[in-house]
């Protein structure tokens, strides 16, 4: 099926490269922001692209940052935005902290990092958001015939069942996997004809488990070994996902003309 978690690739990654160190001299100077050779060497290397398309990324980077150098972001938003994380990921903040440090990281330099993400979603939303239009059934279902093969799923989906009594035995599993007192586990294989638990496992990907089941006399979460098959799903059953994908590519799409847009206007200078 259409994989979202990839949408901001791109995005991401770029904050690790306009951090680098200026190891080999400024290349390009956007609105006053440096573009080092070393940066775009790096986004080659990270993303295997091209320098013409590595530099492009790099300079929408730059402009980006320039265009939403105005917009604000209070502490009080980034404490709440970093604590929605931590509770999404079931971590205090003083967990968050500790797996930061051991990662490398200073807790300056994340809370830093979420600052600007959150300035690149106001901006999106601002200038970005507006242009896109509402779709019609027609146009979804046109952009569904288009693009049948995002909306494919497995047809079987085989797995490790681990089950307890009590749900905070199984927790304790799932915390720390060495531990087996009071857990079960067989090897299970799921189908199409297992209905709604089969569309939970399905979207759960290989190597992950998925989250506690309550099956009335016990509790149950899978570890996804393999997924096989392949079928199209219908229209109807992918609607929202087909709505998803549509405005993702109308973001993308948006996002490209704007600064297309404003590049003809912005003062790029190439050093080397």
């Amino acid at each position: 099926m259409f994989n979202f978690k990839n949408i901001t690739l791109a995005f991401l990654l770029i904050f690790s490269f306009s951090e680098a160190k200026v190891l080999n001299g400024v290349s390009i100077i956007v609105e006053d922001e440096p573009i080092t050779t070393a940066e775009i060497q790096a986004v080659q290397h990270r993303m295997r692209i091209s320098k013409k398309k590595a530099i492009d990324i790099l300079i929408q980077s730059s402009l980006q940052k320039s265009v939403s150098k105005d917009i604000n972001v209070g502490e009080d938003e980034i404490n709440a935005k970093i604590a929605q994380i931590a509770s999404i990921n079931k971590l205090t903040i003083k967990k968050m902290q500790s797996i930061l440090k051991k990662q490398g990281m200073k807790w300056y330099d994340y809370r830093q990092r979420i600052k600007t993400e959150m300035k690149k979603q106001k901006f999106y939303q601002t200038n970005i958001a507006p242009l896109i239009p509402i779709p019609g059934d027609d146009q979804l279902k046109l952009f569904y015939k288009k693009n049948r093969k995002l909306f494919k799923m497995p047809t079987r989906v085989t797995m490790i069942e681990y089950s307890a009594k009590d749900i905070d035995t199984l927790k304790h599993f799932i915390a720390d996997k060495r531990f087996k007192k009071g857990i079960s586990q067989r090897s299970v294989t799921k189908t199409t004809k297992d209905g709604e638990l089969f569309d939970r496992v399905v979207r759960t990907p290989i190597g992950a488990y998925t989250k506690p089941i309550n099956a009335g006399d016990r509790y149950i979460v899978y570890k996804i070994k393999s997924k096989q098959g392949s079928k199209i799903l219908p229209y109807d059953k992918v609607k929202n996902g087909v709505i998803r994908a549509w405005k993702y590519k109308q973001r993308e799409k948006a996002t490209k003309d704007y600064f297309k847009k404003l590049r003809t206007s912005a003062i790029i200078e190439y050093v080397r």
